[in-house]
């Protein structure tokens, strides 16, 4: 396979960009070892599971926000980048509370919630947060300009509820640089009159979009992806932050971005995450 001009935009049939000059990939057509698990869990249960305290959701109207998702769906469809839809999607829901730093949110509500649900979904099974090195997360997370996870935080400090759906097949093997790369593809092909965001995934919306769908990471026949949270970056830019199973258990790793100084790591398990949302528009709002 030859890789595309800068101007196309084209999907496999399993929802993977397909990689242009410039973008750094393990594989140009990806081997599909690492797979995701069917998602078969109702959008209502998933729903219902993120509908929380922590989040500062558990106000939100079940049936409406379903409805909602369903909508932005459809407008993906219609949008240029129909492709994504191909893959698997899950879908998340935050509240005005997340708002704030990002570490101190992260830490003291999704990584709780988180850490409650799928330990209560499976509990012979662990989640748990794991920092190579000396770094912390309160503090010292930032959103990272240009990967639309800045957008994300700035509506939620507007107070309002953000939803949308990840794509964590979306950016399969793609090295953590070469995702904004391709971020700024999909985003010049979206149509004018989309009411949407495109951004990378980062430590809210995937965290969320776990809690939903605590099983994501489990898969009895092969093993998982690990799922970039690049949207995100630490104050010290040599570490990079990802969700994973270790065994079946559920881990947040912050990590170091290269093995070899000067040599960006890309790997066959890490995906790029694509989260697409908009405002929840509550039926109390009008």
């Amino acid at each position: 396979m030859n890789k595309l001009s800068l101007e196309e935009i084209v999907f496999d049939q399993y929802g993977r960009l397909i990689p242009v000059d410039g973008e750094t990939v393990f594989n140009l057509e990806s081997e599909r070892y690492y797979q995701l698990s069917p998602n078969n869990t109702p959008l209502e249960r998933q729903v219902s599971n993120m509908c929380c305290t922590e989040l500062g959701t558990d106000s939100v109207d079940v049936s409406a926000t379903c409805d909602f998702l369903d909508d932005l769906a459809h407008q993906i469809q219609g949008s240029g980048l129909a492709g994504l839809l191909e893959g698997p999607k899950f879908p998340f829901v935050l509240g005005p509370v997340c708002a704030g730093d990002l570490g101190t949110v992260a830490t003291d509500q999704v990584f709780v919630k988180l850490k409650d649900r799928f330990e209560s979904t499976f509990p012979d099974l662990h989640f748990r947060v794991s920092m190579q090195g000396s770094i912390e997360l309160p503090q010292s997370i930032k959103a990272v300009t240009g990967t639309g996870y800045e957008k994300l935080t700035k509506l939620l400090e507007q107070g309002h509820f953000v939803v949308g759906w990840i794509f964590p097949d979306s950016l399969k093997e793609y090295a953590v640089s070469s995702q904004g790369k391709a971020r700024d593809r999909l985003v010049s092909n979206v149509k004018p009159d989309s009411r949407f965001e495109v951004g990378l995934g980062g430590l809210l919306d995937i965290g969320s979009a776990l809690i939903g769908t605590p099983d994501m990471l489990i898969n009895a026949s092969t093993y998982p992806p690990v799922l970039c949270a690049s949207g995100v970056a630490h104050e010290d830019d040599r570490y990079v932050f990802n969700y994973k199973s270790y065994g079946n258990h559920l881990e947040f790793w912050g990590m170091p971005k290269t093995l070899v100084a000067g040599v960006e790591q890309v790997s066959e398990q890490w995906n790029g995450v694509v989260s697409i949302f908009s405002v929840l528009k509550l039926k109390s709002q009008g």
